[in-house]
C-alpha cells in the first residue's frame, strides 16, 4: 500500500474532452516522464485519490463546471480529510470570478488559473503547475 506521493501522476479532473486532450498534451511536451491521469467529475476525482492501491499523484487539476460533483465542493471534501494536505490542488477553469477565485484559495487550492485562450498560453501555465509537483 503505497501512501506517499508518485513520481509525477497528475490527476486532471475535467469534462471537458477538447480541454482534456489539450492539458495532457501539454504536460507531456513539458515533462515527457509524467502521467497524466483524466477523470471527468470531481466523485471520479475523490475515489481516485482516496484509493490506497494506486500511488497519490504530485499534482491536482480541478475545473469547477463538472456534473456529478463540481470543482469547488470536490476541493473542499478533498482537503476535509487532511489525508491529503500534502497533495498540490490547482483550480483550473474558464471563470476569472475574484468571489470563485477567493473561495478556491480558502479552500486549500495552491492556485487558481484561469485556462488561457491558446497553446502557448496552455504551455506556460503548464510549466507553472508542474513546479508545484513535489
Amino acid at each position: 500500500m503505497n501512501t506517499t506521493i508518485a513520481e509525477k501522476i497528475i490527476l486532471v479532473a475535467d469534462d471537458d474532452t477538447d480541454d482534456q486532450e489539450m492539458i495532457s498534451d501539454s504536460f507531456r511536451d513539458i515533462d515527457s516522464g509524467c502521467r497524466v491521469e483524466v477523470v471527468s467529475n470531481g466523485q471520479m476525482a475523490i475515489e481516485r485519490i482516496q484509493n490506497k492501491a494506486l500511488p497519490k499523484p504530485c499534482l491536482v487539476v480541478l475545473d469547477l463546471n463538472m456534473p456529478v460533483l463540481d470543482g469547488m465542493e470536490t476541493l473542499s471534501r478533498i482537503r476535509s480529510t487532511g489525508d491529503f494536505d500534502d497533495v498540490p490542488i490547482v483550480v483550473f477553469t474558464t471563470s476569472s470570478s475574484k468571489e470563485s477565485r477567493k473561495q478556491s484559495l480558502t479552500l486549500g487550492a495552491l492556485d487558481y488559473i484561469v485556462k488561457p485562450n491558446d497553446y502557448n498560453g496552455l504551455m506556460e501555465v503548464t510549466a507553472k503547475m508542474m513546479q508545484y509537483c513535489r
